[in-house]
């Protein structure tokens, strides 16, 4: 209920600042409006420095949680602590008789977001130009200035706070498929796996780690394989390790159940025709891009604008060309696919290679601790990470193929999976059986340490003087 405001004169209202005031007189007058503008806009948002100051003091008595007695006297009190005198009265004339509804609340406070980004817009244009006039300036530092600023920009996004409306913008996503049978799910094909995880959605993301030779790409083909059978969508696979060649010739691989090389020498025959027809049919879904047009997670961000695909794969994610040591590119990963997630409906598949570090640990029967998936960034972003080891054959077998889960946000971690696989094609079979550590067959240290048998004078290493 609005409050009566019949025996107060009116100010007159600035239109250049009016949707400060009405904004503000909206927050004095309800305790919700005071939270979501305390939260989405800033104080350099006002022009104008009287509001400037009260949106301070309203942000003020939010954060110390004395929001609900928010009204003009306490807020004239907050004021007056922070070193400017100004009576109830005053506030209520400027700010509470500015509002005629409560019901235009959020597009004021869009408008002084949208007028707010405009002016970072004009100031960000004026230093853009004035460095790529800089002949000292590289272009490349040009680009990354301008990705920096264009990341810290604040459009006012963050206005939408009320959790039934992120549902509702879920449930209209959703309405796009038709029944649960055809939401585009990312899952591996292994049910006893895909069991303890169910699936992956869009915005979501599935983290492959292991060491080389550990079958992270046949696993991520077999997502590949689930994903054209049951979804519509469009797939990249975004290939920095193998050339697109050596991929599609794994794809022909698996397809004609065969080792790359009979593959090879198959050229021409009847079977190798069919199995490249298929190939074509789901070249039409799947797009194989190579290092050479996405060395970058700049460029893969444009190849994902311009195909829209449902599944992205990143194979793998440290192999890029960016700038920086490995833990660098894992953190300019995450916060590139952070972003990605806020722009595009897509589901992400990454993919990377252990340290030295956490290979050794693996080979001594640390599996499953997810020690080598990247750190925090990474980690914070990934909704299923799971642990791919080659254990150490039976004689006469092939080499077991453990997977070990180290985070699921769909249900329990640490569970551990010996998966079955065809040798010749690198494809998983589907079959796979629940596996437990060992301690009985547990790798251990077969060096030891023994004691330099150098008995001359001075250090091991020389004398102290270098001789």
């Amino acid at each position: 209920m609005m409050p009566d405001t019949s025996t107060i004169p009116r100010m007159e209202i600035d239109p250049s600042v009016g949707d400060e005031l009405i904004a503000i007189g909206c927050a004095i007058v309800n305790k919700g409006n005071a939270e979501l503008l305390s939260l989405t806009c800033d104080p350099d948002d006002f022009r104008d420095d009287a509001s400037r100051l009260t949106f301070q003091a309203i942000r003020n008595m939010v954060t110390r949680g004395d929001g609900d007695g928010l009204d003009t006297t306490t807020l004239a009190n907050e004021i007056g602590r922070m070193g400017v005198s100004v009576t109830a009265d005053r506030l209520h004339r400027r700010f509470v008789q500015a509002v005629e509804s409560l019901d235009s609340f959020k597009t004021h406070i869009e408008a002084i977001k949208t007028r707010a980004l405009r002016k970072q817009l004009v100031a960000l244009s004026e230093n853009l130009s004035a460095l790529a006039t800089d002949p000292s300036m590289r272009a490349d530092e040009v680009l990354s200035y301008l990705d920096s600023k264009v990341a810290g920009l604040s459009s006012g996004r963050k206005a939408t706070s009320d959790p039934v409306a992120w549902l509702s913008s879920l449930e209209s996503e959703l309405k796009a498929f038709p029944d649960a049978a055809t939401l585009p799910k990312v899952r591996t094909g292994i049910a006893l796996l895909d069991e303890s995880w169910r699936y992956i959605l869009p915005r979501q993301v599935l983290y492959l780690i292991g060491a080389n030779g550990s079958m992270k790409t046949s696993l991520a083909m077999s997502v590949v394989d689930r994903y054209l059978a049951e979804s519509h969508l469009p797939i990249i696979y975004f290939s920095l390790d193998m050339t697109p060649q050596e991929l599609a010739l794994r794809r022909m691989s698996r397809l004609m159940d065969l080792n790359e090389h009979n593959v090879i020498r198959s050229v021409g025959t009847p079977e190798y025709e069919e199995a490249k027809q298929a190939l074509a049919k789901e070249g039409k879904r799947l797009h194989i891009i190579g290092k050479k047009d996405a060395p970058t997670f700049r460029r893969m961000e444009e190849c994902i604008a311009d195909l829209k695909p449902g599944l992205v794969v990143i194979d793998y994610a440290t192999a890029t060309d960016d700038k920086g040591r490995p833990w660098d590119k894992l953190e300019l990963c995450a916060q590139s696919i952070d972003t990605w997630k806020t722009r595009y409906k897509a589901a992400y598949l990454v993919q990377n290679q252990m340290s030295e570090e956490s290979k050794a640990n693996q080979r001594m029967g640390q599996v499953g601790t997810g020690r080598g998936f990247g750190g925090g960034a990474m980690g914070n972003c990934t909704h299923v990470g799971i642990e791919l080891f080659q254990d150490k054959p039976d004689p006469g077998e092939h080499p077991p193929i453990i997977a070990a889960i180290f985070k699921n946000r769909n249900g329990p971690r640490g569970g551990l999976y010996r998966l079955e696989y065809f040798g010749p094609a690198m494809r998983f079979t589907g079959n796979a059986n629940l596996a437990d550590f060992d301690q009985q067959r547990q790798r251990k240290q077969i060096f030891t340490l023994i004691k330099p048998s150098y008995t001359g004078g001075g250090s091991l290493y020389g004398s102290k003087d270098g001789d």
